[in-house]
């Protein structure tokens, strides 16, 4: 690493947080899929 490195913090949600939250299930579920598990999701009642 550079000398500057140190210095650069990101501060914030993450850049893959902020690409939006079906990326974010759909790569989870991809990769419990990939380590042999069926994924079946359910709306929590009141949520969004």
């Amino acid at each position: 690493m550079g000398r500057g490195a140190a210095r650069r913090r990101r501060h914030g949600p993450s850049p893959r947080a902020q690409r939006g939250p079906e990326r974010a299930t759909r790569r989870a579920i991809n990769a419990l899929n990939q380590l042999g598990y069926t994924v079946t999701l359910n709306p929590v009642e009141g949520a969004a």
